[in-house]
């Protein structure tokens, strides 16, 4: 059953989006799925807040673009096939595309989805996660986005730079923890 959601409901949360032909269960092929079921996922709950159907992509020039835009404000999406063209489409609307050949009930592979939210993020998920809290770090003098934009950069030349002045056997010894410490808060940035 579909759960309301207003944005700022669940902080910490991403939205999923799960490729069904029937039922809640992901079933579906990216490119020819009926619906996209759509869950808000937190560390703490999961609400399905919305049913989309996709019969409207018939009717769209590139069917694949359309169901990319259709699911646009999703992170994630399951799908039990999914080609390499519609793959593209789907990553450069920044949703991140994972396969699971089998399927399955979809609210069991969201659990599972929200057990490595908890105890094992990858490091994208992480980005998406703290996307929010930077965001509304701003300035007034530098606008929205040049508020947090211009120190990430600053602190990435300066780890850059840091990296760049130490010797090498002194990285790749016994600090390299600190080399790969480093190497993440630039990626992170």
């Amino acid at each position: 059953m579909v759960e309301a959601y207003t944005d700022g409901d669940m902080p910490g949360s991403v939205r999923v989006a799960v490729a069904s032909d029937k039922g809640d269960t992901l079933s579906g092929h990216f490119g020819s799925c009926l619906r996209f079921l759509v869950y808000q996922v937190s560390p703490t709950e999961i609400r399905l807040v919305d049913i989309r159907d996709t019969m409207d992509a018939d009717l769209a020039e590139d069917k694949n673009l359309w169901r990319a835009q259709l699911i646009g404000d999703c992170h994630v999406c399951y799908v039990v096939s999914i080609g390499g063209p519609a793959a593209a489409k789907v990553i450069r609307a920044d949703i991140y595309p994972i396969k699971i050949a089998d399927g399955g009930p979809a609210l069991e592979i969201v659990s599972q989805f929200q057990k490595a939210m908890v105890d094992s993020p990858p490091p994208w998920l992480l980005k998406v996660l703290w996307a929010p809290w930077i965001d509304r770090i701003g300035s007034r003098r530098l606008g929205h986005h040049r508020g947090w934009i211009l120190p990430l950069q600053l602190l990435a030349i300066g780890v850059l730079a840091s990296l760049a002045l130490m010797a090498p056997e002194r990285l790749f010894g016994p600090a390299l923890w600190l080399l790969l410490s480093l190497l993440l808060l630039v990626n992170l940035a």
